[in-house]
């Protein structure tokens, strides 16, 4: 049995996706154009396979897959050779042509040695292990261990792509986002207690109410006094009272002699 981390094990017939697309021009005695070159790689389950290491041998060019088992690398149009290792086992060789109108090669199917699967540690036992340690053996490695490489917190059986989010300031599902995909409400300050709060200091909370001292209304005019507020009674007094936007308005003025 051999441990990595960072790395993944040597897989069984990991069939690679190639595709190429043009760039500029080029002909004669011209630089050859620059084309992208794609793919994808798959283990024997169709599991993307991350952390390869492909080299396009004829630029040279040399990149790794990401945790979706994806690569791209630009190069120059014509005929190139193109090897993937894994774990220091080189086992896919092979040519492709990138011509400027673009090429798809579909799967190539490596020959590797047989029999043998990563498998990812799950520290927390959720069914969701750890991309970044792995190790290859032809059968289970028991208790500890799983096919799936996408937990985000090994170490919280909480958290993986399987949970539900919820307002807790952590990425629970695993998306790439706190929070996410919550709804969030915003709430403003209320200084005076009269249940009327104002714009000019608010918290946005996905808890579904708000902290001590906020609340649902922002209408108040005068946060500074509990009886200055849209709720209240206008009196004489030469304020705004109900907030309506008129000190007095709506009182019966009398003219005296």
């Amino acid at each position: 049995m051999k441990r990595y981390t960072l790395v993944l094990a040597v897989l069984l017939c990991l069939p690679l996706a190639i595709g190429a697309c043009g760039g500029g021009g080029g002909s004669g005695g011209t630089t050859p154009a620059t084309v992208s070159v794609n793919g994808t790689v798959l283990d024997s389950r169709n599991n993307p396979v991350p952390f390869a290491t492909v080299t396009i041998t004829s630029t040279p060019v040399t990149t790794t897959t990401g945790l979706d088992g994806t690569f791209q690398a630009d190069v120059e149009e014509g005929d190139h050779s193109v090897a993937v290792v894994k774990s220091g086992v080189n086992f896919l060789d092979t040519t492709f042509t990138a011509p400027s109108g673009g090429v798809s090669l579909g799967d190539l199917n490596p020959t590797v040695p047989s029999g043998y699967w990563p498998w990812y540690s799950d520290g927390d036992d959720d069914t969701y292990g750890d991309a970044y340690d792995v190790i290859d053996q032809e059968t289970h490695p028991g208790v500890g261990y799983t096919v799936d490489f996408t937990d985000c917190n090994d170490g919280d059986i909480q958290i993986n792509p399987g949970a539900s989010e919820v307002c807790n300031d952590i990425d629970d599902d695993c998306a790439g986002g706190v929070d996410d995909g919550l709804v969030f409400t915003t709430y403003y300050r209320d200084v005076d207690t009269d249940t009327y709060g104002t714009t000019s200091l608010t918290e946005d909370t996905c808890l579904g109410s708000p902290s001590s001292g906020y609340v649902a209304d922002s209408t108040d005019c005068d946060d500074g006094d509990i009886a200055v507020n849209p709720g209240a009674t206008e009196v004489c007094n030469e304020v705004d009272d109900d907030c309506a936007g008129g000190a007095d308005d709506g009182l019966v003025f009398t003219t005296y002699y």
